[in-house]
């Protein structure tokens, strides 16, 4: 003899199979839809994120670019300021000649030059630079050369293209 619900409970054992087996089928569904389609989707928003994370970032370095009231109205100009805010000590003037993303880092060193008796010898070696020439439109190179006339650094400047004022991109 086979189980029968009694009267009135029939109607509450059809509900509990459906949402049981329903709720088997949405599972199933859900677990091959997470991974048919589930790593696509994943690598579409995190593209996503990563695009706008980046663009932020751009929007952020062009505001610093705009703004940014430091730098010569010539490369030679822009080296002279950073040479003399040396000389003075001021370590913030002199990181203040370099291009804002790398401000930071250039900060560090100087403090480092300064803390370890340095200053007057990298300005000495620094008084070495001329000749400098721009070799694409907007930027610079001047090369520090030794007594020999050997190049030893080359002093990349480049123009702010919003300020049109000259900052240093590297030593």
């Amino acid at each position: 003899m086979h189980w029968q619900p009694k009267n009135g409970c029939l109607e509450f054992y059809f509900m509990k199979k459906f949402l049981i087996y329903g709720s088997a089928v949405i599972l199933i569904i859900s677990v091959i839809w997470a991974i048919v389609w589930g790593p696509q989707t994943y690598d579409f928003y995190r593209q996503n994120f990563l695009q706008q994370k980046i663009l932020g970032e751009v929007k952020t370095l062009e505001d610093s670019y705009k703004n940014d009231p430091y730098g010569g109205a010539t490369p030679e100009e822009t080296l002279q300021g950073f040479i003399s805010a040396l000389k003075a000590g001021d370590t913030e003037t002199a990181a203040n000649y370099f291009v804002p993303e790398k401000r930071g880092e250039y900060k560090t060193a100087i403090n480092n030059w300064k803390n370890n008796n340095k200053l007057d010898s990298i300005i000495k070696y620094l008084m070495g630079a001329s000749g400098g020439k721009e070799y694409l439109s907007g930027q610079y190179q001047i090369p520090i050369t030794d007594e020999n006339n050997n190049v030893g650094v080359v002093i990349n400047i480049n123009k702010n293209k919003f300020t049109g004022k000259w900052l240093i991109e590297s030593l």
